[in-house]
């Protein structure tokens, strides 16, 4: 293992690398983690709704989008 992240007690259930490979995303139930490519959270995305079940980063590795139940989320790295 280079790097982890743990998500205590929670199942990981997807995870998705930026085209870049500078962010990794994993869902855990309705919550999305964001790390840097080292480990280091940046963002915690909680869809209060429904489960995740899909995850893709756009192209220029600063949209995130996030499917679930009746919908999809868009998340921009930006906005935090």
């Amino acid at each position: 293992t280079l790097y982890q992240h743990t998500a205590k007690g929670k199942w990981v259930e997807h995870v998705a690398f930026s085209p870049n490979s500078k962010w990794i995303a994993f869902a855990c139930g309705k919550e999305v983690h964001i790390i840097s490519a080292k480990g280091e959270l940046y963002a915690i995305i909680e869809q209060p709704k429904n489960t995740i079940s899909a995850l893709s980063w756009h192209n220029d590795n600063n949209l995130l989008a996030l499917g679930f139940f009746g919908g999809v989320g868009l998340y921009s790295l930006s906005q935090k």
